[in-house]
């Protein structure tokens, strides 16, 4: 024998209305002060700016990272990439990123633009400098392997997985370098083949091994 309890309203023990059920929607009167949202929860666009963690990466003596972005269930406009003490096995190595279809078809050709500005200093008065490439989308140079002197910042990707439309990359950088000078880093990136860049490789100059840090992905809801 089925039963059913219907109420419209759940007071609590001041008879204070708590929760109110209409046409099979749920109200709660005031705020929700404790619980977790289950990982099927669709959070609304409305909302805007939602970070949606995806994959983290850490350290394992790699020469290179590739992150797949076609193996989450959900597709994004925008993506970031945090990079947290990132540093390698040996001194005086850059730290790059391509893009391609697919793990295995990497672009490594001259199809993209790179540039970047930094301000550098050894506690001295500060240097500004400034460089371009057209054979990478992001360049770090000459990382010093200490520990705690990794690479530290964010990398934005736009639009990586729409095949009608090129992919914009944006950093902000921190970076120790091996003449003991900080480096502050403010760079973008073009892709400039339009193509769905699902596949993201980081990698090392010279094979230089990933042995700290980690790269944390997230995937950012449209407001």
């Amino acid at each position: 024998m089925s039963s059913e309890l219907k109420v419209n309203s759940i007071r609590d023990t001041s008879n204070n209305e708590a929760l109110t059920i209409s046409s099979g929607n749920v109200s709660i009167t005031n705020t929700l002060s404790a619980g977790t949202l289950g990982s099927s929860v669709v959070v609304p666009a409305s909302i805007g700016g939602s970070h949606v963690f995806l994959e983290k990466y850490t350290a394992d003596d790699a020469v290179e990272k590739i992150f797949d972005l076609g193996t989450h269930s959900e597709t994004f406009n925008e993506y970031e990439f945090h990079f947290k003490n990132i540093g390698f096995n040996i001194d005086d190595r850059d730290f790059y990123m391509q893009l391609g279809t697919a793990t295995n078809n990497i672009d490594s050709g001259s199809n993209y633009l790179q540039v970047r500005h930094y301000v550098h200093s050894a506690g001295g008065t500060p240097a500004e400098s400034s460089s371009a490439n057209d054979d990478i989308m992001f360049r770090i140079h000459d990382v010093r392997a200490v520990s705690g002197f990794g690479i530290c910042g964010v990398l934005r990707l736009f639009n990586p997985r729409n095949s009608s439309m090129k992919t914009f990359s944006k950093d902000e950088i921190v970076a120790f370098n091996t003449s003991q000078y900080l480096h502050s880093y403010n760079g973008s990136g073009l892709h400039k083949t339009a193509q769905d860049d699902r596949a993201v490789k980081f990698y090392t100059q010279s094979s230089t091994q990933i042995a700290i840090g980690t790269i944390t992905l997230y995937g950012v809801r449209d407001a």
